[in-house]
């Protein structure tokens, strides 16, 4: 991300972002865990999957974060709410989605966004924080509970346990 300072304050219309130099895989392992630290960084790592796709026309590899992310080939994220994990498979923190396939069965996955850092769960008044995220502890609440106000603020995930 680049962006520049004015009067001690980043401004958002100045900030630009660029794809990665070549030794930055933006679809690579490494890259993709060390964007799992925050919110923020996760966001950016989405954003710039997204750009790639769009600028390429290409699909990118598709990683599971945690067992609980579906990072898509084309940029987008899926929140995989049900999995039967083989045995005593431990999954591991990134890996591809052709390895988790192989051990894990009955696969349901839904398209989600990511919540931003000043989010906040509309049912417990609490942000999202990246380890709920990371855990699949947010859930798309139901349309039909929704106000228009709701929707059009954008206020769509929930803590999976509020009530």
């Amino acid at each position: 991300m680049v962006g520049s300072i004015s009067a001690g304050r980043l401004q958002e219309a100045d900030i630009r972002y660029e794809l990665c130099p070549q030794d930055r895989k933006v679809d690579g392992y490494n890259f993709t865990v060390t964007h799992l630290n925050s919110l923020d960084s996760l966001n950016e790592l989405l954003m710039l999957r997204l750009k790639k796709y769009e600028q390429s026309g290409e699909w990118i590899q598709e990683l599971v974060v945690n067992g609980k992310l579906l990072l898509t080939g084309r940029g987008t994220v899926q929140i995989i709410y049900q999995a039967n994990i083989c045995g005593t498979m431990k999954v591991p923190m990134v890996m591809t989605w052709k390895e988790f396939t192989r051990i894990a069965s009955s696969i349901r996955t839904r398209e989600i966004h990511i919540p931003k850092k000043w989010d906040i769960c509309p049912k417990c008044r609490k942000q999202f924080t990246i380890n709920e995220v990371l855990s699949g502890n947010i859930s798309l609440r139901d349309k039909k509970q929704l106000t228009l106000l709701e929707i059009r603020e954008g206020k769509l995930l929930a803590h999976t346990n509020c009530p």
